[in-house]
């Protein structure tokens, strides 16, 4: 019995062993494909034009945006010019960090190893904050709320164009109560149709009363095809534009917005 348990303990340890070494090796060999991959994107991706932005590089794929993840699918081979950096220490990360963490395993320094591995993960979740950073104009709209914030008075109203989720943010960054043209669809279609839901829901009809009507619109939209639909409503001026995302207003522009394009009328 004795030798029997020797033999159960010896197999344990030495299955344990190779369990690691397997490990290992498929790390090893994860992270070098993906730090080859990263590195080359790095490499061929070549510097946009200084007057583009992010939202000008990518595809537009509607569709896939109730995923989590969906707007990595807009990623074109230009774009990714703009997260050089990223992907440069994505590479290291990977690469690096994934071989230096089988050498160590191999001498028998799994505490180190683990270190390491701890190690490149930080980097990587640095360099992912630093992609998201860059892809922050086009999931946020802080740049389009700053520049109605200039202009905002008491009595003057926001729009938003389609789903809600496309410009919640300057509903938080301007504190006031958007209305929603279009937008009865996905998650506050629902609640939308219920007797007690604030009004805020509008259709063509109720845009078209209120565009040349007195009061100050602010319009946000991700639609090019809204600048000429306005334009027929009545005076239509760009206030601000970025990340893809437009803001048009009924009345002409006081102040210089803070915007990345200035603000310039539009014909009617």
């Amino acid at each position: 019995m004795v030798i029997l348990g020797l033999i159960l303990l010896i197999v344990g340890f030495v299955a344990k062993i190779a369990i690691l070494w397997t490990i290992g090796i498929i790390v090893l060999v994860v992270g070098l494909i993906l730090a080859a991959v990263t590195l080359t994107l790095a490499v061929i991706s070549h510097a946009p034009d200084p007057n583009m932005e992010l939202a000008d590089l990518l595809n537009k794929n509607p569709d896939a945006y109730v995923l989590s993840l969906g707007h990595f699918l807009d990623l074109t081979g230009a774009a990714m010019s703009l997260f050089r950096w990223p992907l440069i220490g994505t590479a290291v990360a990977f690469g690096f960090g994934s071989a230096l963490n089988w050498l160590l395993r191999r001498r028998g320094s799994t505490v180190a190893a683990n270190i390491v591995l701890a190690l490149s993960m930080c980097l990587f979740i640095e360099c992912a904050h630093v992609a998201l950073g860059v892809f922050a104009p086009v999931l946020g709209s802080k740049p389009l709320a700053t520049a109605i914030n200039r202009q905002l008075q008491p009595s003057d109203e926001i729009i938003c164009d389609g789903e809600y989720s496309n410009a919640s943010s300057v509903n938080f960054y301007t504190g006031r109560q958007m209305y929603i043209f279009n937008g009865r669809i996905n998650g506050l279609w629902f609640g939308s149709l219920f007797p007690d839901a604030p009004h805020i829901f509008l259709d063509d009809a109720d845009l078209a009363a209120r565009w040349p009507g007195p009061a100050r619109l602010y319009f946000v939209t991700g639609d090019d095809k809204k600048q000429s639909m306005l334009q027929k409503l009545g005076p239509t001026f760009e206030l601000a534009h970025s990340g893809g995302k437009t803001v048009y207003t009924n009345r002409p522009i006081t102040s210089a917005p803070p915007s990345t394009t200035p603000a310039t009328p539009t014909a009617n």
